[in-house]
């Protein structure tokens, strides 16, 4: 029975027409909790486990067919691009060994733990430091940075040595190559087949994510 589903992507709706992307995001968590049987923290789900439940739920409650209307740059004239979301959903599952993955990093007194990032919105590339922390030990003390405060956050970052803050950024630079050839879409109009084509691609440093759960849930309903 998919009408539990249904009822809570209504709201979505709302954060979407209201470009109210932390709300949404928050909103998303709060879906996936509430449909958990399991008592599970879905703050812990990296954005990739997240995104993959989120395909999935759209597919059970409205169908794996979506349908998206775009306009010619050069003519004028509306054309429109169906695909199916279950085989989108094939080509992540095949990736899902390749970036399930955690890494370490040791420096003297400093222990860091880096994973892919947790959530679908950043503000600044900063947010996304942070969000790779999963966790880091500082002279024996432990933090866990999905439970300090973002000025706590903040701090912790403004003390790490460079050597650790380009750890980091080469740890997220290889992670994202994982995902350079996985597309969305990628679709040129047939009233100018010269045109550049329209495309998003997947990407773990931007926003990209969320642009997609924004365009499946707002589409067919």
């Amino acid at each position: 029975n998919n009408k539990p589903i249904k009822c809570k992507i209504c709201p979505i709706i709302k954060y979407i027409h209201n470009s109210d992307n932390s709300g949404l995001c928050e909103y998303f968590d709060e879906m996936l909790e509430d449909l958990c049987v399991d008592d599970i923290n879905i703050k812990e789900f990296d954005k990739f486990d997240k995104f993959c439940i989120l395909l999935g739920l759209r597919t059970i409650s409205m169908g794996p067919d979506l349908e998206l209307l775009f306009k010619c740059e050069e003519s004028g004239n509306e054309y429109t691009y169906k695909t199916d979301l279950i085989k989108f959903i094939h080509k992540l599952s095949n990736i899902k060994n390749a970036y399930d993955d955690s890494e370490v990093f040791i420096d003297k007194t400093l222990t860091i733990n880096l994973k892919y990032p947790r959530k679908f919105y950043y503000e600044n590339t900063e947010n996304i430091l942070v969000d790779c922390i999963y966790n880091l030990c500082i002279n024996s003390k432990k933090f866990d940075m999905n439970l300090v405060s973002k000025q706590e956050q903040e701090n912790i970052l403004d003390k790490l040595p460079n050597s650790i803050i380009n750890n980091i950024d080469k740890y997220i630079t290889t992670k994202s190559s994982i995902f350079d050839n996985i597309k969305f879409f990628s679709i040129k109009s047939p009233f100018n087949p010269n045109s550049t084509p329209t495309e998003i691609k997947l990407n773990i440093i931007n926003n990209s994510f969320l642009e997609i759960l924004k365009i499946i849930y707002k589409m067919n309903i």
